[in-house]
């Protein structure tokens, strides 16, 4: 096939039947206009119209009603469309399917289609530009076409058509057609973003996910139905709707990034759970409403209830016999009466199953016989809501086959839906948990949990081999094609989901693999695990007590403590996109409170938070679960004896990066983004240096220890979704410019833990000044280098520390060189060091180490802490 490459001209696919495509208009009994839904195009012709772009508005005025246009194009100039099952691809006989239809790399026309909703904001054409500028302000420079909705300019002969059209079409001219799927579905999503995305309902309280544009069109084999409606009553008009045109030049649809897919999760899942009340509501109307007309039917109420409850609940697809649908004249048939005679009923328009009269005629009854297994099956096939539904008559099987005396095995009906509908669908289904990626070389299946998996396990995701996720749904089989053989004629090809989800165009594919880019935005071909928080931030005062408590009982009442720590807190929040660079360590008695505002603050982070209560989730060889977390809960989990383990605490803490390794796959340097914050109820929380900038230590009061009404008021507001929300937006909206995180107070905990980490030689010191130095034969002021070392090893055998810890002469003496003053003494100009007065040298060491030591109170020995087995 030749495409003209040429900027100055546009691809778009013109469809042709022999019968009228547009949607019917006619005056009901309540003298109001009727519309049916458009036709499908199941036979006609195709063609590649190629034009510059200022010739497309007279396309669309001279549009017949059976007329239809596409923006996806067929593999030749011109085509013939027949049922999907009767192509002929070597003779240009196709069927409008996207195995036949696709984006080409040539400039083309992206639809963009707006319909008022009960349920979202209806905007002019002129208030949607401005608010597709402000997404993608390319769309200033771009040439736009606004046509109101065909079904806009019917009107009754007496009266005149809107002025200002509430439905209609907004035209783009793109670059490259390729990129509509993409760019059509970033748009769609950057509207829910800029709050233009809602959820509607059905007649059976069914949550419809919505935009103020319609995320349906974007597929290469759809329809625009741009010809003149079908009017079948003399008292209705149609004057064409006005065309408006802004004059440009071609959009370049990549300059927009897609939106994290995290965001738009939250914002469906935050507005889904908002409507749910009302859905209730609809829903428990729709159920009584059925149940009633049943019953006046003549059907048992109690057989009623039932049937109607299942089929509310969506426990199946079956229509029983009892059910009553409505034709396009709106006649009453229940599915009995349509079982009886199918043939009467079969290619009939109905009304939605589940709509009923609350939605247009859109719906179609199908006989379809199983090419495989000889049963026949009847099925409505509905287009509510601009999805597919298939709805199935329960009860026609192989023995009713000899009912239907034109229908053979393999005989697919004239206006059978093609197999492709209902493969798009699957794949769809499954792109929502599923997605194909790489990760450390190797390829992967990706799948996220249902969300109540999420809620309650707090699972990220899975990863799965190809061939573990085949063997999980082994028994999940689906068509993906088929055949034509000379002596069997057409047969289909079955797969198994996994297989055909992956070798499907649309299959959710991530090929440069995933990343954990908090508040980042990356490319469409790698996948962020970045979801945001689990709340959104609102302005309000129920979290009061949370602030409270941080200031009351974490903090002891010290305001400076708790301005520290509010901006702590604050940091990480604002900065989710960077390790924190200083762990909060509260340390206080069980029961004090310590551990509350550690869920609490975890829990705000969702999935990107992580409690873990055992030393080798935090500095074990596999440490998968860290790397796309963002807040870590170290809850009596670290062990600071084991100065083994000081080097990975430190670097989780500081460093820009770290490794991980998930079972299975190689290790790999990722980013780290951790903020830590650590709980115990050990005197000895922390490796502590002298000059230690990672850790702010707290010691937590224990005031309200066995206080339960305090605890209850306290765990209610943290559990309370308003009281997280408001606590979020108050830390967001903190001002911290002039914060400097790494300016950590001196607090008593924070000295104790220096005390606590000494080393051999900081203890023996510490060990003689407690003791008063004794009464050496040398005397008090200076003491020979030769022996301080001698009394050293002494101290070290009798405390049992181990001698892979012992430190030479040489250290002990760069040690006390730089607490104490060197001095040498006698002829021999022996070394030695000047301690002066026992209270001089005490106050020497004490502001070295930067530590507080009541010297008046009896001293416990810093016996050696690297005890495998001492856990805290």
């Amino acid at each position: 096939m030749f495409i003209d490459h040429s900027e100055n001209l546009i691809s778009f696919s013109k469809f042709s039947s022999i019968s009228a495509l547009s949607k019917e208009f006619r005056i009901d009994s309540a003298v109001n206009i009727e519309k049916r839904s458009a036709a499908q195009m199941h036979t006609g012709e195709v063609e590649i119209i190629r034009i510059p772009i200022e010739q497309f508005a007279d396309y669309l005025d001279k549009a017949e009603s059976n007329t239809a246009f596409g923006y996806g194009l067929p593999p030749a100039n011109k085509a013939r469309i027949v049922v999907n099952g009767k192509q002929d691809p070597a003779n240009n006989v196709i069927s409008r399917t996207k195995e036949y239809f696709s984006y080409k790399p040539v400039p083309g026309v992206l639809m963009l289609d707006h319909d008022p909703s009960p349920y979202g904001p209806n905007v002019s054409p002129d208030e949607m530009i401005a608010i597709l500028e402000k997404i993608h302000p390319d769309i200033k420079d771009a040439y736009i076409l606004v046509r109101g909705s065909i079904s806009s300019g019917v009107h009754k002969h007496h009266e005149e058509p809107a002025q200002k059209p509430s439905s209609y079409h907004i035209y783009l001219f793109v670059k490259d057609s390729t990129d509509i799927p993409r760019y059509g579905e970033a748009l769609y999503k950057n509207l829910w973003l800029e709050g233009y995305g809602f959820i509607a309902l059905s007649a059976r309280g069914d949550l419809l996910e919505r935009s103020i544009i319609d995320k349906c069109v974007f597929s290469p084999e759809r329809l625009d139905f741009v010809g003149k409606p079908v009017i079948k009553d003399s008292q209705l008009r149609y004057k064409t709707p006005e065309i408006r045109i802004a004059k440009g030049g071609l959009l370049d649809t990549k300059t927009l990034l897609d939106l994290t897919e995290s965001k738009f999760s939250k914002l469906i899942k935050t507005a889904g759970q908002e409507a749910q009340p009302l859905a209730a509501k609809k829903r428990l109307e729709w159920e009584n409403l059925q149940i009633e007309t049943r019953v006046a039917n003549g059907e048992d109420r109690a057989s009623a209830d039932q049937q109607v409850k299942s089929l509310s609940l969506g426990q199946h697809i079956d229509l029983d016999d009892g059910f009553i649908l409505f034709l396009d004249n709106k006649r009453k048939v229940t599915i009995g009466e349509v079982k009886l005679d199918p043939d009467k009923y079969a290619n009939k328009n109905f009304y939605d199953p589940i709509e009923g009269l609350n939605y247009h005629v859109c719906a179609k009854l199908f006989k379809n016989v199983d090419s495989r297994t000889g049963e026949i099956k009847l099925v409505i096939h509905s287009f509510a809501h601009g999805s597919v539904n298939r709805f199935y008559l329960s009860g026609i099987g192989p023995n009713d086959f000899d009912r239907f005396e034109d229908d053979q095995p393999n005989h697919l009906p004239n206006d059978a839906p093609d197999w492709q509908t209902e493969y798009d669908a699957q794949v769809d289904k499954f792109n929502e948990r599923h997605a194909s990626v790489t990760i450390g070389g190797k390829h992967r299946i990706r799948r996220s949990p249902h969300d109540t998996v999420a809620d309650i396990c707090r699972i990220r995701c899975e990863l799965f081999t190809v061939t573990d996720l085949r063997s999980l749904h082994s028994h999940e089989l689906l068509q993906t094609g088929v055949k034509f053989q000379k002596n069997s004629g057409q047969t289909p090809i079955i797969q198994n989901i996994v297989d055909a989800w992956l070798k499907h165009p649309n299959c959710k594919r991530y090929v440069d693999g995933f990343v954990f880019a908090p508040n980042m935005e990356t490319q469409i071909t790698i996948f962020n695990t970045w979801e945001g928080f689990a709340v959104e931030p609102v302005e309000g005062c129920k979290h009061i007590p949370i602030n409270e408590h941080i200031d009351q009982v974490v903090c002891n009442g010290d305001k400076n403590l708790t301005e520290y720590v509010l901006n702590w807190i604050a940091f990480t929040y604002q900065h989710p996109d960077r390790p924190a660079r200083v762990a909060l360590v509260l340390r206080g008695k069980k029961g004090c409170g310590k551990g509350t505002l550690g869920h609490f603050l975890m829990n705000s982070w969702g999935v990107h938070g992580v409690h873990i209560s055992n030393s080798k989730h935090l500095v074990g060889n596999f440490n998968g679960h860290l790397a796309d977390k963002c807040f870590l809960f170290a809850d009596e989990a670290f062990y600071s004896g084991n100065r083994a383990d000081e080097p990975i605490l430190k670097s989780l803490i500081t460093e820009p990066t770290m490794m991980v390794e998930r079972k299975g796959i190689d290790a790999q340097q990722e980013r780290n983004y951790l903020k830590v914050f650590m709980a115990t109820n050990s005197e000895y929380a922390v490796p502590a240096s002298k000059d230690e900038r990672r850790y702010c230590v707290l010691d937590v009061s224990g005031e309200y220890i066995g206080d339960k009404s305090y605890f209850d008021r306290l765990y209610k507001t943290c559990n309370d979704k308003e009281a997280q929300s408001n606590f979020l937006y108050e830390m967001l909206n903190r001002d911290i410019s002039t914060f400097n995180i790494g300016d950590i107070p001196e607090t008593s905990a924070l000295k104790e833990q220096r005390l606590h980490s000494f080393d051999s030689v900081q203890k023996f010191v510490h060990y003689y000044l407690c003791q008063g130095m004794g009464e050496p034969s040398y005397g008090w002021g200076w003491v020979p280098s030769s022996s301080l070392f001698e009394t050293y090893l002494t101290y070290c055998k009798d405390h049992r520390i181990s001698e892979h810890k012992f430190q030479t002469q040489t250290q002990l003496s760069t040690y006390l060189g730089k607490v104490f003053t060197a001095k040498q003494k006698g002829s021999g100009r022996q070394r030695g060091f000047e301690f002066g007065s026992l209270e001089e040298a005490r106050n020497a060491f004490c502001e070295y180490e930067k530590v507080e030591i009541d010297w008046g109170v009896e001293q416990a020995d810093l016996e050696d802490n690297d005890e495998e087995d001492d856990y805290i």
